[in-house]
């Protein structure tokens, strides 16, 4: 498991990476309640993602700074906002490229498919049938 702390004034965010069953999970900590979790399949997406949210929180917390007056649990709330928001932009630029990745592997074995199928007996034809 992966830790990292930040303080902001008197406050600390606590980021976190670590393998929960078959994936891994990355979130981040504000007063011992998780503002933000992100769920992934694959190591490498999830480090990934580990390593732009803390790039991420550095800039946030650099371009929206508060003052010691600010209410915390509002402040929170808009950090985690944030932080779902570019997360599921991630997301959606990893998808759309596991979809054209999957759509031209297809594509490739649809033809090899229909040059097995010239040479194949109609009579044989066999389907998957639930048992």
């Amino acid at each position: 498991m992966k830790t990292k702390s930040y303080k902001f004034g008197n406050k600390f965010f606590k980021a976190y990476f670590k393998s929960v069953g078959e994936g891994f999970e990355v979130g981040l900590h504000f007063n011992r309640k998780s503002i933000f979790v992100g769920n992934f399949l694959h190591k490498k997406e999830a480090m990934k993602w580990w390593a732009t949210m803390n790039k991420e929180i550095r800039m946030f917390t650099t371009r929206y700074w508060v003052t010691m007056n600010t209410n915390f649990n509002w402040y929170s709330k808009f950090f985690s906002n944030h932080l779902y928001q570019t997360y599921y932009m991630h997301l959606d630029k990893w998808f759309n490229g596991y979809t054209n990745n999957f759509q031209k592997a297809f594509k490739k074995e649809l033809k090899k498919y229909n040059q097995f199928k010239k040479n194949w007996d109609h009579k044989e034809k066999t389907q998957i049938r639930a048992a």
